[in-house]
């Protein structure tokens, strides 16, 4: 067990050092002789403490940010955090927390918060998103379709039985459409959904975020969620703006970067 938690210990920090931009001695992580809460609450890092007790409680899907190795997105939000936040954010969150498909509906996708140890929790009642000075939470998004060949296979069936019933040799292309649309209404009420989360961690005293996804699409999906129930935009870091925001934060001047260029042998 201590072995396991020396692990995630390590899994956590490398996560949270992308937000907090502090330094983390990863070597300390191999020592029998010092705990790992106790490394990590030399880093004053919240979310890595609270993280690090209940890492055991994520299923085997969820490897995210917190647990396992994944790829993410890197942004810098893009305005000011309100002082009451701490009353502000949770109206927000408990407004655009996921929410089940109802399987009577046609609807065929679902998005929204949940808690990042646990997908199947998404009322936050303790503010379990609140990892000072982070917030954590996953994004969870259910998907349910109708496979390509069972919906035509369902159509043909239909289609047979219409035509023997009513004395058709043939169906008009319209009638068809109908048909189709019927099915594939019959079908997805019966799709059970996938669901699959994606990590988020942001730093509210750094302005840094991390998104558990680098797929182009979904991320501009999730920005432009994140945009409507924080009212905060996400800029994407890229290296040279990673480096111009490191020269401006040692009080240097961003120009220097345009005498550096790319080659082969790295950068010169």
């Amino acid at each position: 067990m201590l072995l396991h938690k020396k692990r995630d210990s390590c899994r956590i920090r490398k996560a949270i050092v992308h937000t907090t931009g502090m330094p983390v001695d990863y070597s300390s992580c191999a020592s029998s002789e010092t705990s790992p809460l106790l490394l990590i609450d030399t880093h004053g890092v919240g979310l890595v403490r609270i993280a690090l007790l209940r890492t055991r409680m994520l299923s085997e899907e969820n490897m995210g940010l917190i647990h396992g190795s994944g790829s993410f997105t890197r942004y810098v939000v893009d305005g000011e955090v309100p002082e009451d936040y701490l009353e502000e954010f949770p109206k927000r969150i408990a407004r655009f927390a996921f929410r089940n498909i109802d399987p009577s509906s046609e609807q065929e996708r679902s998005f929204g918060w949940v808690n990042i140890m646990d997908m199947f929790d998404s009322r936050f009642r303790a503010m379990e998103f609140l990892k000072e000075p982070c917030i954590a939470m996953s994004w969870r998004v259910d998907v349910r379709k109708v496979p390509s060949k069972a919906l035509k296979q369902a159509c043909r069936e239909a289609e047979e039985k219409i035509k023997e019933a009513e004395g058709l040799e043939y169906l008009a292309k319209g009638r068809r459409q109908e048909i189709k649309d019927a099915m594939h209404r019959e079908l997805i009420r019966r799709a059970i959904p996938r669901s699959q989360t994606y990590d988020m961690i942001w730093n509210l005293q750094t302005s840094m975020l991390l998104f558990g996804s680098t797929s182009n699409s979904l991320s501009d999906e999730f920005a432009e969620f994140f945009l409507q129930c924080f009212g905060l935009q996400l800029k994407v870091i890229f290296p040279y703006s990673n480096a111009a925001r490191l020269l401006e934060k040692e009080n240097l001047d961003p120009a220097l970067l345009e005498s550096v260029y790319p080659s082969l042998a790295g950068v010169k």
